[in-house]
């Protein structure tokens, strides 16, 4: 028998389903070998007895006792306790069959595909679909409020199940987060705060996991960044990383530092961020996510550059480049994009205008115009640098095709319409082209800021 045991609170907890998933294994590790616990929990907890049951289902008594097996406990913890049973590997497996089943369908009819068809009510599956909605959140924002609003029908469907009430709530405090994180993407703020409050809901009835309390207060951090509220952004952060700190979680400690950098970039505190994506790089786990990995490397490198830093940026870049294949091809582009103003930062010219040149016209295949935009005014700066006023003129007429896109908002048009009509009359200048440009990378997701020239 072990000597140090579970207190009756915690024994309580684990009999009625509370315990978050961490705490469940270790518990479930020791039940398996302590017939004196597992007593005390049936008579904590009435459910308890039932919940044992299941745990050690299969198992003879006296081989529970005199022949413990931690990966028969860990299988046993794992399977009842975290999903209920679930067939965790089988159903991952399955997961992206499943996914792409029910895309084929359009939005109008996936919801009712779910709640009617038995194959997509699983656990796994809906975790799944908040994984994809993590994925496309900064490209495609709709999109990922679809499939964390999926995420969240699965986790209807699951009531009465065995899986529990506790754990179901984890479920979809989740997929509530995810879709605030969505909301607050498209700048939809208010809705943002709705959601992140039926996501507190939800977890207050859950499992009392503290990583799932942690991930909420990162993403409120977020949303808290975008409505400009730098101070109440780094406090949620902070409380988020303290979370993550003291369980250990190095790799999510180093995710929400990217986070309470970006507070401090959007806040004019150049210099502070960069130290916190410095200090994040060395925490965040290659293995597990290699694209997070090269994301923060390149903002590094893109936050030195703005600085001046051309050199120091210059130096990184290769270590971008190795990580590559684990990113997309508009990541290459960023990087190449990149590379053309640290050429442009360090007087190498023609190197930047054909970088420049290249990356317009991949994007412009790809029909991104906010971004065609934007490489379109690095241009500008060159040809205006170098007085090169007939190609400005040609380059700003050519560029009014973006004017008509959906994907660039009237106060952008706006903006890009100022430097139209300069570019034409011939009085452009690198100040105006400068400003105009930041207000783009400002204005990206939020369509209600308005351009106002200096």
């Amino acid at each position: 028998m072990p000597k140090t045991h579970p207190d009756e609170k915690t024994l309580e907890k684990f009999g009625r389903g509370k315990l978050n998933r961490r705490e469940n294994m270790k518990v479930s590790w020791h039940l398996f070998n302590c017939a004196a616990c597992r007593q005390e929990v049936e008579r904590l907890a009435p459910e308890g007895k039932e919940l044992l049951e299941g745990l050690f289902s299969g198992l003879d008594p006296q081989d529970v006792a005199d022949n413990p097996s931690y990966d028969r406990a860990f299988s046993f913890g794992q399977n009842t306790l975290e999903v209920r049973g679930e067939a965790r590997d089988r159903d991952r497996l399955r997961a992206p069959k499943l996914f792409g089943e029910l895309m084929r369908h359009p939005v109008s009819r996936q919801k009712a595909l779910i709640q009617r068809t038995w194959r997509f009510k699983n656990y796994v599956f809906a975790e799944f679909l908040l994984e994809e909605a993590q994925q496309v959140v900064l490209e495609d924002p709709a999109r990922a409020e679809d499939l964390a609003g999926l995420a969240l029908v699965v986790a209807e469907q699951l009531e009465g199940t065995h899986y529990g009430a506790p754990l179901i709530n984890d479920l979809k405090a989740r997929a509530w987060a995810h879709v605030g994180n969505a909301r607050r993407v498209q700048t939809d703020f208010r809705a943002a705060e709705d959601a992140f409050a039926q996501a507190d809901a939800c977890y207050a009835q859950g499992t009392d996991d503290v990583l799932l309390g942690a991930r909420l207060l990162a993403l409120r951090g977020s949303l808290r960044r975008e409505q400009r509220d730098f101070k109440g952004a780094a406090e949620l952060l902070e409380q988020a990383i303290a979370i993550y700190r003291d369980a250990k979680e190095d790799h999510w400690v180093g995710r929400t530092l990217l986070s309470r950098a970006h507070v401090e970039l959007d806040a004019g505190r150049g210099e502070a961020g960069i130290e916190k994506i410095r200090e994040a790089i060395p925490l965040i786990d290659e293995e597990r996510e290699p694209r997070l990995l090269m994301v923060a490397k390149g903002n590094l490198i893109s936050c030195l550059q703005r600085a001046g830093r051309y050199e120091e940026a210059q130096r990184l870049m290769p270590e971008v480049r190795t990580l590559e294949p684990y990113g997309t091809a508009v990541d290459a582009l960023r990087h190449d994009w990149e590379a053309g103003k640290i050429a442009r930062g360090l007087g190498r010219i023609e190197e930047a205008e054909k970088a420049f040149l290249a990356v317009r016209d991949a994007f412009m295949e790809r029909g991104v115009a906010y971004e065609v935009a934007l490489v379109c005014l690095d241009l500008a700066l060159i040809l205006l640098e170098q007085g090169r006023t007939a190609e400005t003129k040609a380059m700003a007429e050519e560029m009014l095709p973006i004017f008509r896109s959906r994907d660039v908002h009237t106060e952008a048009t706006a903006a890009l319409l100022l430097f139209h009509q300069a570019a034409q009359a011939e009085k452009a200048t690198v100040k105006m082209v400068e400003g105009i440009a930041s207000y783009l990378r400002e204005a990206r997701w939020n369509p209600s800021l308005r351009y106002r020239a200096s």
